[in-house]
């Protein structure tokens, strides 16, 4: 495997790095890279050179990873959609406080599906938080769309999931045993990640015609 040359890389490798990372500084036999397999031995020369030839690589992984949502709201109680002002939806939450969700923080929307989510709930993904809202994902998507320039997408799941183009920073082609059988892209941004069932080149064309179309 070649050198990581870009960020996308880096961020696209993020959790088979980071376990490299710790095989790499505690090998042992039967531990974390006897775990990982084919994938891991075939990952580690990247890594290697990776790290010599920059030594705050580590440091790139810890900073641009993934990350889980800090603050999940309405997860027991939805909150509920009240209105949409230029900067962003308006939504009454479970104390009766009024929240605006800002457009240029949002970077995903879809439908809730996990089993510890609010069945039939729309999830808003923005910065580094979570809001489950008692609406309809096209009733959002509708009212979203021309501020988030949203672009559509084909789950693993097979479940529809909406990005705002804006946001997108990579886009990449999945790799097989690191991510879901189904996924055939993953695309990016500075907030989270999401794979998709797109190839590569639609993803792409998926991303500039919904910027295109702002």
């Amino acid at each position: 495997m070649p050198l990581p040359q870009s960020l996308a890389f880096v961020r696209g490798q993020l959790f088979r790095c980071q376990v490299m990372a710790i095989a790499l500084a505690f090998p042992s036999p039967g531990g974390v890279a006897a775990q990982h397999g084919t994938a891991l031995t075939a990952m580690r020369p990247a890594l290697e050179a990776a790290l010599q030839s920059d030594p705050k690589f580590l440091h790139v992984i810890d900073r641009y990873g993934p990350q889980r949502p800090l603050n999940v709201i309405g997860r027991g109680k939805p909150a509920k959609l009240s209105g949409v002002v230029p900067e962003g939806f308006i939504v009454q939450t479970l104390d009766g406080g009024t929240q605006i969700i800002q457009f240029n923080e949002i970077w995903r929307i879809r439908l809730a599906f996990a089993s510890d989510e609010p069945a039939g709930a729309a999830v808003v993904d923005f910065a580094n938080n979570r809001i489950f809202v008692a609406a309809n994902v096209d009733e959002l998507v509708k009212l979203g769309q021309k501020p988030l320039s949203l672009a559509k997408f084909t789950s693993p799941s097979g479940s529809v999931v909406y990005l705002s183009s804006n946001k997108v920073t990579d886009i990449f082609a999945a790799l097989p045993g690191l991510h879901n059988p189904e996924s055939k892209t993953v695309v990016g941004t500075r907030d989270g990640m999401q794979q998709v069932k797109e190839p590569l080149d639609a993803a792409n064309q998926i991303v500039t015609s919904a910027r295109s179309a702002q």
